[in-house]
């Protein structure tokens, strides 16, 4: 992520110990610059890692009396994968004038599932 920033901050001139990440945008010395925009028209990139929190071990399950813990553990991590699968497709409108969510009911609230092929 540093290399990244470093990138970013000499594309638009200016120091990386002053320059401000934030809200997809890089601002420093008295400009600033939509990050997508600068990587799309620059080809910024960088290669980096994300380590795992220490957070990342923890999970909460209202599991009752486990009988079987190969089987416990599966459901489990399924059921971690299934939710992140679905966050990843969720179809969110937000009003750009009022930055509100449009669909924050459930009769208005879509779920994008991936479309199926006619060979499924």
């Amino acid at each position: 992520m540093a290399d990244l920033r470093k990138k970013f901050a000499r594309k638009l001139g200016i120091n990386v110990a002053s320059a401000t990440f934030e809200g997809g945008r890089v601002s420093g010395a008295g400009t600033s610059a939509n990050m997508g925009t600068l990587a799309a028209s620059s080809g910024i990139d960088a290669i980096d890692e994300i380590k795992p929190s220490p957070m990342a071990k923890m999970g909460v399950f209202a599991a009752g009396r486990i009988l079987h813990m190969k089987t416990a553990t599966s459901q489990a991590t399924g059921s971690m994968i299934w939710g992140v699968g679905a966050a990843l497709h969720e179809h969110a409108v937000i009003d750009p004038r009022h930055g509100f969510f449009v669909n924050h009911d459930p009769g208005s609230y879509h779920v994008l599932w991936p479309r199926r092929h006619s060979s499924d």
